[in-house]
């Protein structure tokens, strides 16, 4: 099956919540790309990472390429996911 590639772009808590050397690449202005299905929803990028967010327990505001967007939004390879809690902002 063909895949897509999304840059992750977290604010807030849920990057503390990065794995310590993922942490350090964000620090030092790396971005978080992701491969993915090509069919790929917002959810299954909380799947594939876990320990990013729950959307289901957390509340999560997600936009795609700068647009608002849901957990069942799809994506696009290319396409900038930025997550944000609602108290964290960015």
């Amino acid at each position: 099956m063909a895949t897509i590639e999304v840059t992750i772009r977290s604010f807030d808590v849920i990057n503390a919540a990065l794995p310590e050397d993922m942490r350090l690449d964000r620090i030092m202005g790396k971005p978080l790309v992701v491969e993915l299905e090509q069919d790929a929803r917002v959810v299954d990028i909380f799947t594939k990472l876990p320990w990013l967010a729950n959307p289901i327990e957390d509340t999560v505001i997600v936009f795609i390429n700068g647009e608002a967007a849901t957990i069942n939004s799809k994506m696009q390879s290319g396409d900038v996911l930025d997550i944000m809690t609602p108290s964290g902002g960015g």
